[in-house]
């Protein structure tokens, strides 16, 4: 099974207060899902069906994504003994 890193806790938090370097970061961690999720079938001039990456799709996830980071609201509970 493969293993995928984690965003580090202090980039998120970053990127939440609105930081535009770590939202940078945290778009960049997601690019390649991005862009495997905007891949669409597209018809040539010959007709012929090819698969390419719809760029106004890839940049809406792009902006979703950003504006969900801007949303996200980190509730971290104290240890309560």
């Amino acid at each position: 099974m493969k293993e995928y890193k984690l965003i580090p806790y202090s980039i998120i938090k970053k990127a939440t207060s609105g930081n535009v370097k770590a939202i940078g970061k945290v778009i960049k961690h997601y690019e390649q899902y991005i862009n495997k999720k905007a891949v669409r079938p597209i018809k040539d001039d010959s007709g012929n069906i090819n698969l390419a990456v719809d760029d106004s799709l890839k940049l809406r996830m792009r902006t979703k994504l950003i504006k969900e980071i801007l949303n996200f609201k980190i509730n971290r509970k104290k240890n309560v003994k």
